[in-house]
């Protein structure tokens, strides 16, 4: 997708210019398709779900960047830039996931060559609640890359709110390469915010992707 398109997409969702800014700079330009799945339908920038769809870890795929090292490693991570209650903004940035050390194949599969620091956590919406957006975003990491869990946090829903990514962004010295988003309403609630039911979303706008099971 090029920097256009996808700039326009941002918009379009609310995000850049809106929560996501501060994770996504103005001129950035993917080099990687970042293509997750769940349960054989695939997420293409904005594709509405409803919670029980996204109860389970999503397949993962991306292909090696052109320009970088055969040796490079990633970190993808998912974040809920949404707060849960619009009137507490400083309780945004849920962290559902995040695991560093991801190696891409030839093929598009992803080996998992270290744990997740953080480990899948699904949206949980309440039932009133409108849609939420949610944020996949893959970094390409520094060589000899260590994280350690202190740097993250604890998995309890307490310790996942109110995450600043961009603090861990910098004290590891990643570089976004690759992004992906998605939408989710609760069972029964609303409909996203283009007043569509995520059971009747279009996706057929680029091809479906399979889901993909990490190796270890």
């Amino acid at each position: 997708m090029d920097h256009k398109t996808l700039t326009d997409r941002l918009s379009k969702a609310g995000l850049v210019p809106g929560p996501a800014e501060r994770l996504i700079p103005s001129d950035f330009n993917p080099t990687v398709q970042l293509e997750i799945s769940f349960e054989g339908k695939p997420v293409q920038h904005g594709t509405s779900f409803r919670t029980s769809e996204v109860a389970v870890v999503p397949g993962v795929k991306f292909k090696p960047e052109a320009e970088a090292d055969s040796r490079a490693s990633y970190t993808l991570m998912l974040v809920g830039p949404d707060p849960a209650e619009p009137t507490n903004a400083d309780k945004a940035f849920f962290r559902h996931w995040l695991i560093p050390g991801l190696e891409p194949l030839a093929s598009g599969m992803v080996a998992e060559t270290k744990f997740a620091l953080t480990p899948y956590r699904g949206p949980e919406l309440e039932k009133d609640s409108t849609p939420h957006s949610y944020l996949y975003l893959l970094y390409r990491e520094p060589r000899n890359q260590d994280p350690r869990k202190e740097d993250v946090g604890g998995d309890e829903f307490e310790e996942r709110r109110a995450w600043k990514p961009e603090d861990y962004i910098k004290k590891h010295e990643l570089k976004l390469v690759g992004l992906n988003w998605m939408t989710c309403a609760p069972e029964g609630g609303k409909t996203d915010n283009d007043g569509n039911n995520p059971d009747d979303v279009d996706t057929t706008e680029e091809p479906v992707v399979e889901p993909t099971v990490l190796a270890s």
